[in-house]
């Protein structure tokens, strides 16, 4: 009694929630024209069935020599017998629709003992009809002894809701609630159910010292990218998972780009008198994290790009407070000129120190984390908003400097090897010859008039075969340059280099010449080593000029600059760049302007 008026209350939801809830059958039954074996997946659409909607999975007693259940070519599908377990085939309601009952039609009553079973429960027919009352059923050989059961028919009764009545949209939600973290998250979706929905790249959301590596569902996690087919009404959360790494642990440049232009990455409808941020990618270290920048559409301040073809109009009074570094450089592109006459002008910093142009720059002087820039009605439009943040470490700032810059003209002859020490960075490395030499008083005017370019005295030369330079570690190298030459065509120095932990060389250049040309590339690599080798065995090789560039440390006592004007008011000195403390000796732009009295 409690189970039927539970079922009744089941109906009476139904009803309310999709429409009218009635019943319906379906009839599984084998047609093929040839006699095979199911598969142990799901074989519904053999046996008549929507595999969208039912699940029909053949199951053996044995899983190295039994059969699968039989599907004969004379319109019937089999259960063996086994002694070592069931034969079986399970059918299950993929909607999760309760299936009421089944009845069944056999070849003859010879071979109708068959077995059904419900979560485990052995089912008795009542007047040949099976009553489930489930999603699912079994179908099992009932006999004892060697015989089949042979079904030519199976019809289920099941529940069913009108189909017009029946919802085909889902809702997408992406929430936060439970998570710890700033920012809106991406909208509500409504999709089509069965459709496919690409998980969203994280551009609103922040957790301070984390990173947005995915959405789950409570059950599965999935990436950025990753396409989900939506079966239903979907919640999803973000995950973060804690950085390893911070902007200030970057050992080289830092470049970080919010583009503001409709259909990139945000999307601003009027946005005004709100606070909020924009989250991007940043690679430090080769980790990926998130960044954010902050901003304010207060006193006047908006943004907007919705419905436009390019370019966001921000107002003047829009605040943005983006990362920052002692030597970090802003660039803003905007569709008028920054700094324009007769117009607020834009500030970073609180300061206005840049030329007028349509591209902002401005490198600041100060260590602070943060700096803000306050628009003015100069800009109108912007693009892009940049900040590159240079590597700093306490104490000095790390420079790109040519570590090594040489004509060859103040080493030594040597046909083994060459010791040098580096610039800036007073390195000892040591550069190994095999078939080569170097000479700093060498000449061949005849191919290279030292004359003409005073460049071509002196040089490293490889012998007619395989030759080879090589050097010892450099502690990093940002990039090198090379100046070779060739006595005829498709010769010249070629390059590798060789990183800590690398198996073997990687190839760097293997450019030829027919007279000289320079070779410039981009290494970025910690403990490296470089060799040259000769791109012609039986031709020689020459090399004028060298230099290898790598970031360095440089220090400096800090010290503080101030300004006056006498009298009071007279007028106004502007500071570039402007900083709280500068590096003894840098060089500052004082620009003073009078202001007239009345």
């Amino acid at each position: 009694m409690k189970y039927k008026l539970l079922r009744f209350s089941l109906m009476c939801i139904l009803a309310m929630l999709f429409g009218t809830v009635y019943a319906a059958e379906v009839t599984m039954k084998y047609s093929g024209t040839t006699t095979a074996n199911m598969t142990g997946s799901n074989d519904a659409a053999l046996l008549g069935l929507d595999a969208t909607e039912w699940s029909v999975v053949g199951d053996k007693a044995d899983a190295s020599t039994a059969l699968y259940p039989g599907l004969n070519k004379d319109g019937d599908f089999r259960l063996y017998f086994d002694t070592r377990g069931d034969c079986t085939i399970t059918v299950t309601s993929l909607r999760g629709t309760t299936i009421n009952s089944i009845s069944m039609t056999f070849t003859s009553t010879d071979y109708g003992n068959v077995k059904v079973t419900v979560d485990g429960s052995a089912v008795k027919a009542v007047n040949g009809v099976w009553p489930i009352n489930s999603t699912s059923f079994v179908l099992g050989n009932g006999n004892t002894i060697s015989k089949q059961v042979q079904i030519k028919e199976l019809t289920i009764n099941y529940e069913a809701i009108a189909p017009t009545e029946i919802s085909n949209e889902a809702t997408l939600t992406f929430a936060t609630t439970g998570v710890d973290c700033q920012g809106v998250a991406p909208a509500e979706q409504t999709v089509e159910v069965g459709s496919k929905i690409t998980i969203p790249a994280n551009t609103t959301l922040y957790a301070e010292g984390k990173t947005l590596t995915g959405w789950t569902d409570g059950t599965n996690q999935y990436t950025a990218g990753q396409e989900v087919t939506v079966n239903g009404n979907m919640t999803l959360k973000p995950v973060f998972t804690q950085n390893t790494v911070s902007l200030s642990d970057r050992t080289s440049d830092v470049v970080l780009k919010w583009d503001l232009e409709p259909g990139k990455m945000w999307e601003f409808n009027g946005v005004q008198n709100k606070t909020g941020l924009l989250v991007i990618p940043a690679t430090v270290n080769g980790e990926t994290i998130d960044v954010k920048l902050d901003y304010e559409t207060y006193n006047g301040g908006k943004l907007h790009n919705a419905g436009r073809s390019n370019w966001c109009q921000a107002n003047k009074g829009t605040k943005f407070v983006v990362p920052s570094c002692k030597g970090a450089t802003v660039q803003m592109l905007a569709y008028l000129a920054f700094g324009a006459e007769g117009k607020t002008a834009t500030t970073v910093e609180g300061q206005s120190s840049y030329d007028s142009s349509t591209t902002l720059v401005y490198t600041t002087a100060n260590k602070a984390e943060t700096m803000d820039i306050v628009l003015g009605d100069d800009a109108g439009y912007l693009s892009y908003l940049q900040v590159t943040l240079p590597v700093v470490i306490e104490g000095g700032t790390l420079k790109e400097k040519a570590i090594i810059d040489t004509d060859f003209q103040d080493w030594t002859n040597s046909s083994t090897t060459s010791t040098v020490t580096t610039n800036f960075s007073n390195e000892t490395i040591t550069f190994t010859y095999s078939n080569t030499s170097v000479d700093p008083a060498a000449t061949n005017d005849n191919k290279f008039n030292s004359t003409v370019d005073p460049a071509f005295k002196g040089y490293i030369m490889s012998d007619k075969e395989e030759a080879t330079v090589t050097t010892s570690s450099f502690k990093n190298i940002t990039k090198i340059r090379y100046r070779h030459g060739a006595t005829g065509s498709n010769r010249g120095w070629g390059l590798k280099m060789k990183a800590a932990g690398d198996a073997d060389w990687t190839l760097v250049s293997d450019a030829t010449t027919n007279s000289t040309a320079w070779i410039e590339k981009v290494i970025n690599k910690e403990n490296v080593q470089l060799q040259w080798y000769n791109l012609n065995t039986s031709q020689n090789a020459y090399m004028f000029e060298l230099e290898v560039y790598a970031n360095v440390l440089v220090t400096a006592e800090q010290v503080t600059l101030a300004t006056a004007v006498s009298p009071e008011g007279a007028g106004t000195v502007t500071v570039k760049p402007y900083a709280a403390e500068y590096d003894e000796n840098t060089e500052v732009t004082l620009t003073a302007e009078k202001k007239l009295r009345l």
